[in-house]
């Protein structure tokens, strides 16, 4: 009974890994022409040590994968919109559909003096808007001058 199921698991994943194999070759970069434009919401932050409940989210997505911003009370630079290259992942909903990285200048939660140097914003396109979370650098142990700042729940509309 034990091997059969061992059998039947290293069956699943090999056809996963077939499947990632003959994925079509997508290059990191690229990304639709729908995430373009100004988007605006809000996300909740998840941190314990914050006082700070939510934060506002404002992005500008330009034709060439290049982001702008403020996240919280930072300025979001050198942004860049990625597309998570698997197609299979985004399928399963195991990765976002996109990815924006980038610098923060300021203290992100101004009033609380939290400031960290990069951000990770995970995406999902549909319609117009985009939903997901964000992380930013930080370590995973450390209080309020060290810790991962993160926020769930994101939802960004497309400003008309």
């Amino acid at each position: 009974m034990k091997i059969q199921r061992f059998g039947l698991t290293m069956l699943l994943l090999s056809s996963i890994m077939l499947l990632r194999a003959s994925e079509p070759s997508i290059p990191y970069e690229s990304f639709a022409p729908a995430t373009v434009g100004q988007w605006k919401g809000n996300a909740r932050v998840v941190a314990v040590w914050t006082k700070q409940t939510n934060l506002c989210v404002t992005l500008d997505i330009r034709d060439d994968g290049a982001v702008t911003g403020k996240i919280g009370n930072a300025l979001l630079t050198n942004g860049r919109l990625k597309k998570n290259p698997g197609w299979l992942d985004r399928k399963l909903d195991v990765k976002p559909d996109y990815i924006i990285v980038g610098d923060l200048q300021g203290a992100i939660i101004a009033a609380e003096g939290i400031t960290r140097a990069h951000v990770k914003i995970p995406l999902h396109l549909s319609g117009d808007t985009l939903t997901g979370g964000l992380h930013t650098c930080g370590s995973k142990f450390g209080g309020k001058d060290q810790m991962i700042l993160s926020a769930a729940g994101l939802t960004l509309n497309r400003v008309r």
